[in-house]
């Protein structure tokens, strides 16, 4: 018999007629259920106080059904709730049941004086994500209590499982739980004891039948929710009836019986449930520590403390960028000089850090501080993505978590400081993470298109946004949650080539310079075998990017990521850190390549450790610690010593006191023109020397140009007049066979810092040593 199914929030799906377990003793229950199964029945709902969930089991394999066919719920208990407890009844309940999953796992009873029942919530999602109950849901709940559940961990019950029939229609607690998309679900539905021989309603003698048939309006005729018609006892002939029934009521009126509106609580007895007054009235409870209205509730206290710690990190991060004492890096100078000549592409980057360093620097300014501001401020947008990405996965609190453990890895620490493609490429990785999940549960061409120029602008950023694609194919392919349909993975394909259409066409116009290039840093073309030594440094190196508890949690919870939302999170990291290690193996690799897999390693590093106190709290404080550490020594970058007495820092101090002389020495004799070869100090003389009188240029060497500045500012013949020649010791310039000469006009040792040890000279170059014919 094919059944209707109602369609739950989590993208599953439930029969819409059941049979449950209640009252039918373990003995018989086996055969009780392989009947009901050869009936037609595909949903059995069962508990573990029903004491018949062996039956259950051996029932069901009896049957002959397949397993994918059955759908199976159970319930945990009152005895039960607490985080630890929930995991080890649910684990009894499977064993009992001869099942590695059930497919819907509900809270039996609130218990709202025990007040477990948010741990037992939260103990239940993490069953859900090992794939151990593939949906959750609760029973006997009230609005108030769900939306509670809500507040505290941002996951929605998929199902409510209630008393409903004639004479307890409950029809205000079923619209509650249609509004908030939550199926309901009735037990008894005929009514049950008793309520079988009274009237519905006072004054009415009618009695109630218990096997009502297709044309019984009370329960056949209108649409409602999921079913449980079958009573407990064993005749097949009931248990077809049953079956045959027509829908159940919906329920009118409100949700408790006349004769309990009255009673003070909600309690449960070895001989039933007796439904009472809920404390505080008809609308739930009020008070101190009571969950408010939906309306009104407020956010929950782990993002709460998440955003404060987000906002934190990077006010920290922003308020220290004017007490640096670095000069910039190389990289850094590079993207501020490409943000001020805007193009679709570079010589070895995409240009998306170029125009974000270029936009900060039109609002603010060229200083170093405005070159760097963009950093902290991409990385808080990331971990605020990473977040919701964790909530949508899991629940708000993992989402939380994975938000601030993103905010405090030192990858971002150090990307905070420093100039890297890598920062918003991180973003549009989280981003279209989440939009992809967002286009497979609610499909449409708008989020079609949203996520694919999520994936264009990520290629815009770096081309390691290709090292994602795999992940978030195999999700498509692998996990129903990430499952796009053929025509939004197209449009979305469109998408994604058209905002990546540009620098495709700016390479092809520049001899595909930038594709060259990385290549070139590839170096796939090498021979002499497989570099052991380079992968194990890399590994160890993703330790100290990640955070060496966060990493560590990160590898010991992959294997056990099989199932949605784990899988999502592995397929997310996994494949980056994999082909990257692969690279290192063959060629070599940065540690920093594999920098697209940590918005998936924070939040499968957050669900395993979202419920281990000791090993979070050390994640965290190792991290934090670190990530409020490095400010701090960058604004003390000059003072900062080994024990040898060499500047900590020394990679990023020095550098403009080498430009600045040059201008000196350029200046007192009279050269308008300073040439170099050397990226590095190209990099600093033109942010360096930004407004003064001289004019930068890269030396003029055959062959295709090595950088940027050789690309596009190489010295042109011009006016025919000398030039300041800036080298180190050990290169002159590489005049033309049969040119003029140079001469020597100073040498200096190098300050402190990064060319600490070189000397370097100032050479009088006429232009006719690398043009013939030089001048107008």
């Amino acid at each position: 018999m094919i059944q209707p199914r109602l369609s739950f929030h989590d993208g599953r799906s439930i029969p819409q007629f059941g049979f449950g377990l209640w009252q039918i003793p373990e003995d018989r229950a086996a055969e009780v259920v392989a009947t009901a199964a050869r009936a037609g029945y595909r949903l059995f709902d069962g508990a573990a106080i029903y004491g018949n969930e062996a039956g259950l089991g051996r029932g069901l394999r009896d049957s002959g059904i397949p397993r994918e066919e059955l759908f199976v719920t159970t319930k945990i208990w009152n005895s039960e709730q607490g985080h630890d407890r929930t995991l080890r009844a649910a684990e009894a309940s499977l064993a009992r049941l001869g099942l590695d999953h059930v497919d819907l796992l509900l809270i039996h009873w609130p218990c709202p004086a025990k007040d477990l029942y948010v741990e037992t919530w939260r103990a239940m999602i993490r069953l859900r994500e090992e794939g151990r109950a593939l949906s959750i849901g609760v029973s006997n709940f009230d609005a108030a209590q769900i939306d509670r559940l809500e507040a505290e961990t941002g996951v929605r019950p998929v199902l409510n499982q209630i008393e409903i029939n004639p004479r307890l229609p409950q029809t205000a607690l079923h619209a509650a739980m249609t509004a908030r998309g939550i199926v309901t679900q009735s037990w008894t539905p005929p009514g049950r004891g008793a309520q079988l021989r009274r009237p519905a309603h006072p004054g009415d003698r009618r009695p109630h039948r218990p096997d009502p048939g297709p044309g019984d309006p009370a329960l056949a005729s209108r649409p409602g929710p999921v079913g449980d018609p079958a009573v407990a006892g064993s005749r097949p002939d009931r248990r077809q009836s049953g079956r045959a029934a027509g829908r159940p009521a919906d329920g009118r009126g409100d949700r408790r019986h006349h004769r309990a509106r009255n009673r003070g609580t909600l309690r449960s007895r070895s001989g039933g449930v007796r439904i009472g007054r809920l404390p505080g009235g008809r609308h739930g409870p009020k008070g101190p520590g009571m969950a408010p209205p939906l309306s009104s509730r407020p956010v929950f206290r782990p993002v709460r403390l998440a955003l404060g710690a987000i906002l934190a990190l990077t006010l920290w991060r922003v308020l220290w960028l004017p007490l640096d004492a670095r000069d910039l890096f190389v990289d850094d100078a590079q993207y501020w000089l490409w943000g001020q000549e805007p193009a679709w592409g570079y010589y070895s980057k995409p240009p998306l850090i170029g125009w974000l360093i270029g936009l900060s620097t039109a609002l603010g300014g060229d200083g170093a501080f405005w070159v760097r501001l963009p950093l902290p401020l991409l990385h808080a947008g990331t971990a605020l993505v990473v977040m919701a990405l964790g909530a949508r996965l899991w629940d708000a609190r993992t989402g939380a978590l994975a938000g601030v453990l993103y905010a405090s890895l030192p990858l971002v620490g150090v990307g905070s400081l420093l100039a890297s493609a890598d920062t918003p490429l991180l973003f549009f990785v989280a981003l279209a993470a989440l939009l992809q999940l967002r286009l497979a549960a609610r499909p449409s061409a708008v989020r079609a298109l949203l996520w694919g120029a999520a994936i264009g602008a990520g290629m815009l950023a770096k081309y390691a946004m290709l090292f994602v694609l795999p992940g978030l194919a195999l999700a498509a392919v692998l996990l129903p949650q990430a499952r796009l349909r053929p025509r939004d993975a197209a449009l979305g394909g469109i998408a994604a080539l058209a905002v990546l259409a540009p620098n495709l066409w700016w390479n092809a116009q520049n001899g595909f310079v930038t594709l060259t290039h990385t290549a070139y840093n590839a170096d796939w073309g090498q021979a002499g075998g497989l570099r052991w030594a380079d992968l194990t440094g890399f590994l160890g190196a993703q330790f100290a990017a990640g955070g060496p508890v966060l990493f560590a949690a990160w590898a010991l919870a992959l294997p056990r990521a099989r199932r949605f939302p784990g899988a999502y999170a592995a397929l997310l990291s996994a494949p980056v850190l994999l082909i990257v290690s692969g690279q290192a193996l063959w060629a070599g690799a940065n540690a920093n390549w594999a920098a697209a897999a940590y918005p998936g390693v924070a939040l499968l590093g957050a669900a395993a450790l979202v419920h281990r106190p000791l090993w979070r709290r050390a994640a965290l404080g190792i991290n934090i610690g670190l990530c409020l550490a490095l400010p701090l020594a960058a604004a003390l970058a000059d003072r900062l010593r080994t024990p040898s007495g060499d500047l900590l820092l020394a990679r990023w101090m020095g550098r403009s006191a080498v430009s600045l002389h040059a201008a000196e020495v350029a200046q007192a004799q009279g050269l308008g023109t300073i040439v170099a070869a050397r990226r590095d100090l190209l990099a600093d003389l033109f942010h360096t020397l930004r407004g003064a009188p001289f004019a930068i240029a890269a030396e003029p060497l055959p062959g295709p140009p090595a950088h940027y500045y050789a690309q596009r500012h190489a010295l042109t013949p011009g006016d025919g007049s000398d030039v300041l020649y800036l080298t180190d010791s050990s290169a002159d310039p590489a005049c033309r066979e049969g040119a003029p000469g140079w001469t020597l006009i100073e040498a200096w040792p190098a300050p402190e810092g990064a060319h600490e040890g070189q000397t370097f000279r100032a050479l009088r170059v006429p232009r006719a040593c690398w043009f013939r014919d030089p001048g107008p």
